[in-house]
């Protein structure tokens, strides 16, 4: 059976923590990549409302093609 040392503690503390580093990494990680996902699509709809807009009779206004009002689910999140 192990010796319950103090080394042992030392090195179980150590081995957890060095697991939980890695997890949180991970999880940045996978966030990151969702932001980025997101931030890809802000863009294009920007891009389409910029090529897509039309004379605005009113300013500060913006008038919405079918192109973008007709986003799916799908769409989001592709």
């Amino acid at each position: 059976m192990t010796q319950l040392t103090t080394e042992h503690f030392e090195l179980h503390d150590s081995n957890k923590d060095k697991r939980y580093q890695e997890q949180k990494i991970s999880n940045m990680q996978d966030r990151i990549e969702i932001l980025e996902k997101a931030i890809e699509h802000l863009n294009k709809i920007v891009i389409d409302l910029r090529e897509n807009k039309l004379d605005n009779p009113e300013p500060g206004r913006v008038i919405l093609t079918k192109k973008t009002e007709n986003l799916t689910d799908e769409d989001l999140n592709a």
